[in-house]
């Protein structure tokens, strides 16, 4: 009887390994699949395929993006270094936000398996893969692109340093070293702070003087250390906030009127949860539009789950872990509540909430892993079910998502709309094919997200011009069709007594999307 309970157990185990493995794989290659046309390409992506192409020729570059934070050259770098290695192409500019989100899943198992054992860390391999705002971001070049990988290591350090309290100060040390470039990768990766208050805590406990003297000594240096500091950046913060209106709000009192605001209570919880189902990145990329019901109910049983499963936790020798965790989390939750609200993780906003994926998968982690590691009886159900779910997040980020694209090309803002040659690369091979070779040919195009994507692709080509204003030399121009930038760009055509033979580019499913106009002599 033993040797079959063991021989179940090690089959069951090689399953459940197995099952982990193609929901990894499956998860990865979803970053991957039609990287080059899915979304379509945005402004913002062309602009740092601009600004990528720039550094790597030694040419100036844009030291701010156009949100005015400094421009991160821990993107920028590497998006750099891939152009060497072949011309500008819509792929070659995803790939590194691709690659870095890939390379987020075995460094997450890596580090969680530290932290918390194996079990929890194959959970959490798992919930991250398959989280379907971790998978949607991966496939675009931006800067918060990114936050999970940065955030996510300045959260495994912080927990590894209460883990490992004899590499403690190593931990923390690196997790601090590592904080401020999760910022430089966007700034609202500062909600994360809260991961390091208690390890620097715990760090700070284990340092101080044995002595009442001494610590007091260290107290009232610590005193004054902060008061110069903040004496020091006083008259920055002014400065910064007379000139940055973001910056001068009045976020204390904004903060105090939404911790009272019930409504934006329960927004704020039903954004949260839309931002693990998926249905808050369908609406904003694909403009799919599911039934949001089922996904609503689905969340709040797997949340009940996932709670009960933590509670299971408390008797473990873990339980001071458990607490820290869950209190970052918590506190994580609130700050980003009160100072970015309920709106900052709308469709159209959510990449602002990117910093909340990585501990909220955490917590999912240790929610199952409370059931698995104390009701063995339930160990088969409660891996079934997790299983199961993680299937049905894939299968819906499919068909949401991809099939979405596919068979409408988008139904969301214009930029994303696209086609299996994607409508921006269409139009500029359209002018390439029908240009006079034998001279500079100058392509209009005056909206944001149509000119920086072509500007990028034709950034390596001497004889293509990309502007966003008139002039004598315009041959082509390329807009949206039917938007106000089509209707003056005819207007300066024909005001100039000139002809505008147009040409019109599809998307997916069959509507018209972007105008080419060959600009030439009235007949």
């Amino acid at each position: 009887m033993a040797q079959r309970e063991s021989s179940a157990a090690g089959s069951g185990s090689r399953t459940a390994a197995a099952l982990i493995v193609v929901l990894i794989a499956a998860a990865a290659w979803f970053r991957v699949w039609h990287l080059g046309t899915m979304p379509g390409v945005s402004g913002d992506e062309g602009w740092w395929g601009v600004n990528a192409i720039a550094w790597l020729d030694g040419r100036p570059y844009e030291a701010r993006t156009t949100s005015g934070n400094p421009t991160d050259l821990f993107l920028l770098a590497p998006l750099a270094a891939v152009h060497a290695f072949g011309p500008p192409s819509f792929w070659l500019l995803r790939i590194v936000p691709a690659a870095v989100n890939v390379l987020a899943l075995p460094i997450g198992f890596f580090f969680v398996r530290r932290i918390f054992g194996t079990t929890t860390a194959a959970i959490y391999a798992v919930a991250l893969a398959v989280a379907p705002t971790a998978i949607a971001h991966s496939r675009i070049c931006q800067d918060p692109s990114q936050s999970i990988f940065w955030t996510g290591l300045v959260v495994y350090l912080s927990l590894l340093a209460l883990a490992r309290p004899a590499s403690a100060v190593a931990w923390l040390a690196g997790a601090l070293l590592l904080f401020p470039i999760a910022l430089w990768t966007h700034p609202t990766n500062v909600f994360i702070a809260p991961f390091l208050i208690a390890p620097a805590i715990a760090v700070a406990a284990r340092l101080l003087p044995a002595s009442r003297r001494g610590r007091a000594i260290v107290f009232i240096a610590a005193a004054m250390a902060i008061a110069v500091a903040a004496g020091a950046a006083w008259p920055i913060l002014l400065k910064l906030e007379a000139s940055n209106d973001f910056a001068g709000r009045p976020w204390l009192a904004l903060a105090a009127a939404r911790l009272i605001d019930p409504r934006q209570w329960l927004e704020f919880g039903v954004n949260y949860a839309r931002l693990f189902s998926g249905v808050t990145v369908y609406h904003y990329f694909s403009g799919a539009r599911p039934w949001t019901i089922p996904y609503d109910l689905a969340s709040v049983g797997a949340g009940v789950a996932v709670f009960a499963g933590l509670w299971r936790l408390r008797r473990s020798a873990s339980l001071p872990l458990e607490y820290a965790l869950l209190g970052a989390w918590a506190c994580m939750l609130l700050l980003f509540f009160a100072f970015a609200g309920p709106a900052a993780l709308r469709p159209h906003a959510e990449r602002w909430g990117l910093c909340l994926i990585v501990p909220g998968s955490l917590v999912i982690a240790r929610g199952i892993a409370g059931w698995i590691e104390t009701a063995p009886a339930l160990r088969r159900v409660t891996s079934t079910a997790a299983v199961a779910l993680a299937s049905v997040t894939l299968l819906s980020f499919y068909v949401n998502y991809f099939r979405e694209f596919a068979a409408t090309g988008g139904r969301s803002h214009l930029a994303y709309r696209t086609a299996p040659i994607e409508p921006k690369q269409q139009a500029l091979d359209r002018i390439i094919a029908t240009r006079d070779a034998t001279s500079r040919t100058t392509v209009v195009a005056q909206e944001w997200w149509t000119y920086w994507p072509i500007a990028y692709l034709s950034s390596r080509d001497g004889r293509v011009s990309v502007n966003r204003t008139f002039d004598s030399s315009a041959a082509y121009v390329v807009e949206f069709t039917g938007t106000p930038e089509l209707a003056a760009a005819l207007d300066w055509v024909q005001a100039r007594g000139l002809q505008a033979r147009p040409t019109e580019i599809r998307d997916a499913g069959g509507g018209e999307l972007l105008t080419v106009l060959e600009i030439g002599p009235a007949r």
